[in-house]
């Protein structure tokens, strides 16, 4: 036998309630101390009871419930959510309340007998036909092809205030529109980011950059006789210039890495940011210690990532192809990488460099 915490006729009104929208769901579940699955397993089980009832008898009994001695406020509610459908009127009591008795939005709410979200809910502006937007957007980008979305859609605030934000976004990836925009770049460049005077380092050129961004990389390779060597290098992340490098035998330690990085700030300046993967020896504490130093932004790459682990590959494929040969030597290497980095650095020092104020 099925026992239940309430008796029958307690349930029944607390069903009654929720069928004719007296009270909310939510209040009637507080009120109850049970879960909305119990409130409607209440529903389907007086519901399967009153299947047999004819019509007649069924309304008679809702008048018989509706005439039980009710409060007034409970009268009220009954009332006005049957009047009441677009939950107009009960906003507008619930404002009232609020500024009147200097009640909050959730005490209005239930005594006006709606929850919050029906209160705070505003109806979506009604969109206008997608071509106007379109047309719009294409004659704002003529007039002026340096305007982005964001340029358009302050204008479009001016003129038709009733278009959405949403809208005019949607339709401006949709349309494409960003491919009919001209960016106009500008060469500002700060004090010192660009030396026009390469200093000379080792009889090789080195281009000074301070606060640049250095993409930097390290390759193990063996020469034809097993001989391991490695070579270092950094690389401009902005424009992929080639900024300088070194070549070494054996495996790299933490200490020449550090050594070199030394070097590269005295010949190509401090770098604001630097990026490297995140294996040895660009984890060790000596590195680490070097970056606190320095003041420098480490970014570490992943090579779990598919997409780090193309982008490293392509790079590497592309250093390789400039600096090894097959049957290279060590010192043909150094000659090529010497090269390598010195022919950037004079077409860079060849190259007028524009300043806009």
């Amino acid at each position: 036998m099925k026992v239940h915490r309430y008796h029958e006729q307690q349930r029944r009104k607390w069903v009654y309630e929720m069928q004719h929208k007296l009270k909310p769901v939510k209040q009637i579940c507080k009120e109850a101390i049970i879960s909305r699955a119990t409130l409607y397993n209440w529903v389907k089980e007086f519901s399967e009871e009153n299947a047999g009832v004819n019509n007649e008898a069924a309304q008679q009994e809702e008048e018989a419930i509706a005439w039980q001695p009710l409060d007034k406020h409970k009268m009220l509610l009954a009332a006005l959510n049957k009047i009441d459908k677009d939950k107009k009127v009960s906003q507008k009591l619930v404002s009232e309340l609020m500024k009147r008795y200097t009640l909050t939005a959730a005490q209005a709410c239930s005594i006006a007998g709606i929850e919050e979200a029906t209160y705070n809910y505003k109806p979506r502006k009604p969109e206008v036909a997608d071509r106007l937007v379109y047309d719009e957007l294409v004659r704002l980008i003529a007039e002026d092809t340096s305007k982005g979305l964001d340029d358009c859609y302050t204008v479009l605030q001016s003129t038709h205030p009733e278009w959405t934000h949403k809208q005019i976004k949607r339709i401006y990836r949709q349309g494409r529109l960003y491919l009919k925009r001209t960016r106009t770049r500008n060469t500002r460049l700060l004090n010192n980011i660009i030396s026009r005077t390469p200093v000379h380092t080792n009889k090789a050129l080195r281009l000074k950059r301070e606060g640049a961004f250095w993409q930097v990389g390290v390759l193990q390779e063996a020469f034809n006789n097993d001989c391991a060597y490695w070579i270092l290098y950094i690389i401009d992340y902005n424009d992929g210039t080639p900024l300088n490098a070194a070549i070494g035998e054996g495996s790299i330690t933490p200490e020449q890495l550090v050594n070199f990085l030394s070097l590269a700030i005295k010949e190509n300046g401090t770098p604001k940011k630097m990026r490297a993967v995140a294996q040895p020896p660009f984890n060790s504490r000596e590195v680490a210690r070097w970056i606190w130093d320095n003041k420098v932004a480490l970014y570490n790459l992943s090579m779990a990532k598919p997409e780090n682990q193309l982008e490293i590959g392509h790079l590497e494929d592309s250093i390789r192809q400039q600096l090894i040969e097959e049957g290279t030597t060590l010192e043909r290497a150094k000659e090529k990488a010497a090269v390598w980095i010195n022919s950037f650095a004079e077409r860079e020092m060849s190259v007028e460099v524009l300043v806009v104020d």
